[in-house]
């Protein structure tokens, strides 16, 4: 199982792929392996742009996994801020078939 992460900033928007690896207790079911699956945070970092791997750092690279009543499951994101507090950009992991 695989990953697309989205994100978007500054009037630009890149996405990229990250491997899966086992969760704990939140995540995605990968119904073939049979586990719950999160992104791989190395991968993710990797990924990033220079200047936000910091801050992903700072937010522990926790991906929030909401709890939706819809239809479709919401996507896990993972908001990134500067030192000082504000919004930088806000990461989405798309599962990918």
């Amino acid at each position: 199982m695989e990953f697309v992460i989205h994100y978007g900033a500054n009037d630009s928007a890149a996405k990229f792929r990250v491997p899966a690896v086992p969760g704990h207790l939140a995540g995605i079911w990968d119904s073939e392996a049979r586990l719950v699956c999160v992104p791989s945070n190395p991968a993710v970092r990797a990924g990033l742009p220079y200047r936000w791997r910091k801050a992903f750092d700072r937010s522990g690279g926790t991906f929030w996994f909401p709890k939706s009543g819809k239809a479709w499951p919401a996507a896990p994101y993972c908001t990134l801020r500067n030192a000082r507090g504000r919004h930088l950009a806000t990461l989405y992991a798309i599962p990918a078939a």
